[in-house]
């Protein structure tokens, strides 16, 4: 909250000035738990993510991760949309596995707010792990 230096306005923190936070960008993220749908001796190939968001003026990045948090891949969603809300289709190619796995939606716009109202998961269970 405070720094060493000091500043014009006399004050050690002002709140409000920018969105950042000591220079840096102020992150804001949801993650889920980690899923282990079909128990975690399955292997699961995740091929589409579906995800219903309000409409807000900025850009989210969606992020899949498997086997906690070893193997991941991110992308880019534009939360734009001309309607009350949206749903974006992303497709994962190739298919991303693993035994268990979770979302994370995060961005680095304080003044950019988003809403995620839920998320499916297209999965094909592709057997024991050996």
């Amino acid at each position: 909250m405070a720094g060493s230096s000091t500043s014009s306005g006399g004050f050690l923190h002002k709140f409000y000035d920018t969105d950042s936070d000591a220079g840096n960008a102020i992150n804001a993220f949801w993650e889920s738990k980690d899923f282990a749908v079909n128990g975690v001796q399955r292997i699961k190939a995740i091929d589409r993510i579906y995800t219903v968001h309000n409409a807000d003026d900025t850009n989210v990045t969606m992020t899949i991760k498997t086997n906690g948090g070893l193997i991941s891949k991110a992308y880019t969603l534009d939360f734009s949309t001309g309607a009350s809300f949206g749903v974006k289709s992303t497709v994962i190619t190739p298919t991303i596995n693993g035994n268990s796995f979770r979302l994370r939606y995060e961005n680095n716009a304080a003044s950019k707010p988003w809403d995620v109202i839920g998320a499916i998961i297209n999965w094909t269970d592709i057997g024991l792990m050996k």
